[in-house]
């Protein structure tokens, strides 16, 4: 049996690559990574490919899944990667989950999510599309046409400022998209 996951992952991959190539960001967070198969891609490419080493990178995830992130990058060299949980991040009040800001960035950020935008609240998805930098752009591979009970997250982008550059179907799962959204 094979997993479908990690063929989207190198069909995403390919897709960033084409970002990264035309643009340079000081951040790199991976929200949701999930399995943790895109990120190292990722970092090898911006790293070692495109030579960007003043890049840092940010893991967002929930423990186990960061550290298996963490454990699949190659860090022989000078990276620079910071894991970030989610109970860091949002804030709380009698344990209900309140909006919280991501940390700051003093320059560009690109955010990569693969899956899992909408299954998040909409609470969580404002706390992480909530521009913290000079400019964010975000990269998506996520479903179309959404279920009963998932987020709305192209709503909320577009109500968050975010413009949308890139919206292409996937050509590997019916009903993905690849879309490319930039706020300023």
């Amino acid at each position: 049996k094979y997993n479908i996951e990690c063929l989207d992952e190198i069909y995403f991959a390919l897709f960033i690559l084409d970002i990264l190539s035309t643009n340079n960001y000081d951040e790199i967070l991976f929200l949701g990574d999930g399995a943790g198969l895109l990120a190292p891609i990722i970092v090898d490419l911006n790293h070692f490919l495109l030579k960007k080493f003043q890049c840092k990178y940010r893991i967002v995830d929930f423990c186990h899944f960061s550290l298996a992130t963490l454990l699949r990058i190659d860090m022989q060299s000078d990276i620079k990667i910071e894991i970030t949980l989610p109970e860091m991040i949002h804030e709380f009040n009698n344990n209900k989950v309140l909006s919280g800001k991501l940390p700051k960035c003093s320059g560009k950020r690109l955010i990569v999510n693969q899956d899992s935008f909408p299954e998040m609240s909409d609470i969580s998805l404002k706390t992480y599309l909530t521009n913290t930098a000079l400019s964010t752009d975000v990269i998506s591979y996520n479903q179309d046409n959404l279920e009963v009970g998932h987020s709305k997250y192209m709503d909320i982008m577009n109500k968050l400022g975010y413009k949308s550059s890139y919206i292409k179907p996937s050509i590997m799962r019916d009903n993905y998209i690849i879309s490319y959204h930039q706020i300023y």
